[in-house]
């Protein structure tokens, strides 16, 4: 038998979120002590004697029994024996429990050897209520060896209406026998009131430890479903599926769709902006769509699929109202602002233009352009996101653009993706930051009047800029039908593909492919759904000059009753990259900035030069000119390691310094709008640098003279590291004899030896 230790046991009442919430996604398995779950997948237990209790948080919930509110202790202090009984009454009748602590002097049994063993010793507790006859409430053995006093307390439940009576019997024999020490004695009883509050609309969760299983109380993690919201009525939050049409009904359920999250957070009287902001001044129906985006599946980056966007988060800090809810819209992608009465929302999401700009409809025909300088875009994004496989902590996802990288170098942002459990996600925020950043970083100004006044904050225009496209491709119309279009002036088209834009009167924007054109009339593939009006705005677009696509971020009325609109460059390609990982395509959005032919053939070689009296190697190319290009990007590799990139505005390139190896060489034409060549030309040279041997002695002649004897004179090489000339005689140079060395061309050898034929230099 083991050595008896008194238990003791801690009582928690932990208060997790604003109710009503969804509870614990799994049972003891969502509950963690010091990190550690209270229950394995298999079933096993990490710990025992570990209970719980929790309440959702509604507004009805029940109080949680067994956390104490006040307690009050009576000693008692007598033995209890197998012939004696002992009885105590409680006559309070707001008491809803007492716990009864009984106790050992010792426990033992001596042996002859003068050794002690344990022993046991059986106790029964039962219960009289209102004078209706004792019910055992608890029959236990305490087992084991204690040479102290151990204790051990028992909870005894209060059920009725008092009084109650509570008597503790021994169910062990006395002992007679000094060997033998089993008394047994009642130390106390305390009466317990619990608090019994409900802790209405507060999600809470109570738990009991053993202290025999902890130093002190644990840290406590729990996995929740946090707070039902009020989701479409046709929605199924499990399935993500919406069925049929929406009635504007909702729903209470748990989901983490952001855009429902958004609508609970703004629209709740509790804790959210309820009191200042009525349901029917939110956008529910926009909502409605960029929740069905929100909920669409894609690449998790792991070979499965997930939905676009999740929001899990934890608010429990006051901060200012507009940031908050503008810190929820960015879980999603979107942007808020106020319009027409109502709060509504702008997704960065696929969506066809409502408007169309031209020089016809734009104050003085007038684009004014800006950008952000190409040394300010970030090429790297580390993402901050919560990890669930690592309870919640948070991880950093790092995300690059090779590309961008390789042109500005390492340029780091740190973004927090709030509210983001997954990786794929976090993935994606990086992806839609540099691309944005790259491809999304122009923005258009101009002003134009009421009539053009139809756009909104994130919404898409399209914009055909003659100054900047290099021909006129939009105007007004001077009369149309369904199929054809008369347009306010002449227009010529070559043999591509060409679509129609117009603006129809129901001021939405019709579109179709041009089958022909005859004079200034086109002929569409498709009829549209009306007839354009006299003096509505047309555009035309090809695949060599797309018409200019832009996302509106603000439009301001001016007292003239002018409207000032500014807009943020749009590629719609950008969604199937970020999403897929598609490469993303450039826009052509221009016939003067035609893409440069691809230089020719390069030529390749390698030379020594000097640099501060040092011989160096370098290795020379060259290509023809290429009409058009205002610059070459130039790309070299050694050995197969990482390129390095140069640009030089001449037709020739100079690789210096190098050391043997093999290089491979691409060469890029760049147009003076930057727009470089579809395709590189490459050639490959293995250089030998300083390790090639020197070229040949040329001039090589002698002349005699009996008195002085043979002198030796050659023409000077071109290799700037020939350090010495060697002569040797004999049949070959490598079995020749050595005659003689000099740095300069001349060397005199003297009298000739006897039977010498060849000198060999």
């Amino acid at each position: 038998m083991s050595d008896l230790r008194s238990k003791a046991f801690a009582n928690v009442l932990d208060l997790v979120s604003e109710g009503e919430i969804g509870g614990l996604v799994d049972g003891q398995k969502s509950i963690y002590l010091n990190g550690t779950p209270l229950q394995n997948a298999d079933g096993s237990l990490n710990f025992q004697n570990v209970s719980y209790d929790s309440r959702p948080g509604t507004q009805a919930q029940t109080y949680i029994p067994n956390v104490s509110g006040v307690e009050s202790e009576t000693a008692v202090n007598i033995e209890v024996t197998k012939t004696t009984s002992v009885t105590r009454t409680i006559t309070s009748t707001i008491t809803n429990a007492a716990r009864v602590t009984l106790s050992v002097s010792s426990l033992f049994k001596s042996k002859d050897d003068g050794s002690t063993v344990g022993t046991s010793v059986q106790v029964a507790i039962d219960l009289q209520t209102d004078g209706g006859g004792f019910v055992q409430q608890v029959l236990d053995t305490i087992d084991g060896k204690a040479t102290s006093k151990y204790q051990r307390s028992y909870r005894i439940a209060l059920t009725g209406t008092g009084p109650w009576d509570i008597r503790v019997r021994r169910i062990t024999n006395d002992s007679a026998d000094l060997k033998l020490q089993n008394k047994t004695y009642w130390d106390a009883y305390t009466e317990i009131v619990d608090a019994k509050l409900r802790y209405p609309n507060s999600a809470l969760v109570s738990m009991r430890f053993d202290s025999a299983s902890f130093n002190g109380v644990p840290t406590r993690a729990y996995d929740l479903k946090l707070k039902k919201i009020q989701l479409p009525s046709n929605y199924n939050p499990t399935t993500r599926a919406y069925t049929g049409s929406w009635d504007g009904t909702f729903q209470t359920a748990w989901s983490d769709n952001p855009a429902w999250c958004f609508y609970d957070l703004v629209t709740n009287t509790r804790y959210g902006l309820g009191n200042f902001v009525a349901a029917g001044q939110v956008d529910k129906w926009v909502l409605y769509s960029i929740a069905q985006y929100c909920d669409e599946l894609v690449d998790d980056g792991f070979g499965g699929f997930e939905p676009r966007f999740t929001c899990n988060m934890y608010l429990q800090t006051q901060a200012e109202a507009y940031k908050v809810v503008q810190d929820m819209a960015s879980c999603f992608r979107s942007m808020i602002y106020w319009s027409t009465g109502t709060i509504t929302l702008s997704q960065d999401a696929p969506s066809d233009a409502v408007a169309l700009y031209t020089q016809a409809n734009v104050e003085d025909g007038a684009f004014s352009y800006s950008g952000s300088s190409a040394k300010a875009r970030h090429t790297v994004a580390m993402v901050t996101w919560n990890d669930p496989d690592a309870l919640y902590a948070q991880k950093v996802e790092y995300v690059e653009d090779a590309a961008a990288i390789a042109r500005f170098g390492v340029v780091p942002t740190e973004v927090v993706a709030i509210g983001c459990t997954s990786r794929g996600q976090a993935n994606r925020v990086g992806r839609w930051l540099l691309y944005s950043e790259r491809y999304e970083s122009e923005v258009v100004s101009f002003t134009t009047g009421i009539e053009a006044a139809v756009a909104r904050p994130g919404q898409i225009i399209k914009v055909a800029d003659a100054s900047r496209a290099g021909v006129r491709l939009g105007g007004r119309v001077s009369s149309a039908s369904t199929t054809a279009i008369t347009l306010d002036a002449a227009v010529t088209l070559g043999t591509a593909s060409w679509t129609a834009y117009a603006m129809l009167p129901d001021g939405t924007v019709g579109t179709s492919a041009v089958d022909s054109i005859s004079g200034n009339t086109i002929t569409l593939t498709t009829a549209l759904s009306a007839a354009p009006q006299s003096g509505a705005q047309w555009i035309l677009s090809t695949a060599t000059v797309e018409a200019q696509t832009f996302r509106v971020m603000t439009v301001s009325e001016r007292e003239d009753g002018k409207v000032e609109v500014t807009a943020l460059a749009h590629n719609g390609f950008k969604y199937a990259h970020v999403d897929d990982g598609l490469v993303l395509q450039p826009r052509d959005v221009t016939s003067l900035n035609p893409i440069p032919d691809t230089p020719g053939a390069l030529t390749v070689g390698e030379a020594l030069y000097t640099y501060q009296a040092e011989v160096r190697a370098m290795i020379n190319i060259g290509w023809e000119n290429v009409q058009g290009a205002s610059a070459y990007r130039v790309l070299w590799s050694k050995d197969n390691s990482n390129f390095v990139e140069e640009i030089t505005s001449v037709s020739d390139f100079d690789i210096l310094n190098i050391t043997p190896g093999a290089f491979v060489i691409q060469v890029y034409a760049i147009g003076p709008t930057g727009k470089e060549s579809a395709s590189y030309s490459t050639a490959s040279i293995t250089a030998l640098g300083k390790t090639a041997p020197p070229s040949n002695v040329a001039g090589f002649t002698s002349i005699i003279d009996p008195s002085i004897g043979v002198t030796l004179t050659w023409t000077p090489a071109a290799d700037l590291d020939l350090d010495v000339y060697e002569v040797r005689t004999g049949v070959s140079f490598a079995a020749g004899t050595l005659v003689g060395q000099v740095k300069g061309n001349t060397l005199k050898v003297g009298v000739i030896p006897t039977g010498s034929s060849n000198l060999l230099w």
